[in-house]
């Protein structure tokens, strides 16, 4: 990945690159470069201000990794299982927690029933 000056040479219109201009902003735009006005343009909704002011260079952005297929779908579907998992571990967790608030309140009643009782001895 080697840094062009833009007076030596000028991307393809309309490409992705990497642009630095004079003060050292550098950033990730599809340089819709117009050659009238010698500048980039951002192509981005998101950002307020397009890049405008005069780039000294600009870079390739390198292809991306290739991923292997198969080896991502294993991977894929071990995060799955393991959701699975972890979604059967969350339901048993919550039938423990429902039988453990009905045997506390077993417990409160029969507490309840008790007090009454030893009240009217």
């Amino acid at each position: 990945m080697e840094w062009v000056k833009c007076s030596e040479r000028l991307p393809k219109y309309d490409s992705c690159v990497l642009v630095c201009n004079l003060k050292g902003w550098m950033g990730v735009t599809k340089a819709l470069f117009h050659s009238h006005y010698n500048v980039f343009v951002l192509d981005n909704p998101n950002l307020k201000y397009s890049l405008t002011l005069e780039c000294t260079h600009w870079c390739q952005i390198p292809d991306l990794p290739k991923i292997d297929e198969d080896q991502m779908d294993k991977k894929i579907k071990k995060i799955e299982a393991k959701e699975k998992s972890a979604l059967k571990d969350t339901k048993e967790l919550l039938k423990m927690d429902k039988k453990r608030d009905k045997v506390c309140e077993m417990g409160a009643k029969m507490m309840k029933k008790k007090k009454i009782h030893e009240s009217s001895i």
